[in-house]
C-alpha cells in the first residue's frame, strides 16, 4: 500500500510525492492503525522523544491513542511504527478509519519529523514535513532521502518547551485533505491559505496536550 503526500519544490511548486519503497508503511490487522514516524537526517538534535498520537474517524469520534513511555526515543534519521490500537471506538476495538491525526510532544527532548504515515487495512496517506514548512511552521532541510527519486522533504521541529525558538509541540491533520489529487494541489497553488489557514486541515500548535481535541469539519467534506 502506498502513502501520498505532497512536498513543495525550490520554486514553490506542490508536487506529488510518494515514499521509496524503502518506507512504505505496513498495514496492520483490522481494528488498528499504524502510524510511521520518518525523523529528519543531518542536526544530531533531530532525535528526541517519541509524541503521543491520537487518531479520529471523518466525523470527529475518536478511534484510539498512543501514549509512549519516558525512555521511547527515536534517533536522527530512523523509522519507527506504532500501532494504535482502536480502543475508543463504539463498539469497542471495532474497524474505524483514520481520517483526523494530531501528534503531540511533552517531551522537551525535540523531534524534527520529515514525514508522518497512517495506514490501516483500507486507508493510507502521508504528511511530509514540507507543509509545516510552507505555513510557517519551525523546520530545517533534512538531507534523508525519503521520497521517490530520491526527494528530501524538510522536517518539522516538535518540543515541549520550544527551546531555540521551536513555535511547536504539536501539530495535526486531515489525512485525505494530505492526498494529493490535482483539484486539491491546484487549489492550495492558487491559495495557500486554504490549506494553512484552514484549522481542521492542518495546524501546528504552541501547547495543545495529548488529550486535547482538535477542530474537525462539521459538517464534514465531501471530498
Amino acid at each position: 500500500m502506498s502513502a501520498l503526500g505532497f512536498v513543495f519544490d525550490a520554486a514553490g511548486v506542490i508536487v506529488p510525492l510518494a515514499l521509496s519503497d524503502l518506507f512504505k508503511p505496513k498495514v496492520p490487522v483490522e481494528a488498528r492503525t499504524n502510524v510511521q514516524f520518518i525523523l529528519g537526517h543531518g542536526s544530531k538534535t533531530a532525535g528526541g522523544s517519541v509524541p503521543h498520537v491520537a487518531i479520529w474517524d471523518d466525523d470527529g469520534n475518536r478511534i484510539g491513542q498512543y501514549h509512549p513511555g519516558s525512555k521511547d526515543k527515536i534517533g536522527e534519521g530512523e523509522v519507527k511504527t506504532i500501532t494504535i490500537e482502536h480502543s475508543q471506538t463504539v463498539p469497542q476495538y471495532s474497524q474505524a478509519d483514520p481520517y483526523y491525526v494530531m501528534v503531540s510532544l511533552l517531551s522537551d527532548d525535540a523531534i524534527c519529523v520529515a514525514a508522518i504515515t497512517v495506514a490501516n487495512s483500507k486507508v493510507s496517506g502521508a504528511f511530509y514535513g514540507d507543509t509545516g514548512y510552507k505555513c510557517g511552521q519551525s523546520w530545517f532541510a533534512s538531507d534523508n532521502k525519503i521520497g521517490s527519486d530520491f526527494w528530501k522533504p524538510r522536517c518539522v521541529w516538535l518540543d515541549g518547551n520550544h527551546d531555540y525558538g521551536i513555535n511547536a509541540r504539536a501539530l495535526s491533520f486531515h489525512l485525505n485533505d494530505m492526498q494529493p489529487n490535482d483539484g486539491k494541489l491546484d487549489e492550495y497553488y492558487k491559495n495557500i491559505n486554504t490549506l494553512c489557514r484552514s484549522s481542521p486541515r492542518f495546524s501546528y500548535w504552541g501547547n495543545l496536550l495529548p488529550d486535547g481535541i482538535i477542530p474537525f469539519f462539521n459538517p464534514k467534506l465531501e471530498s
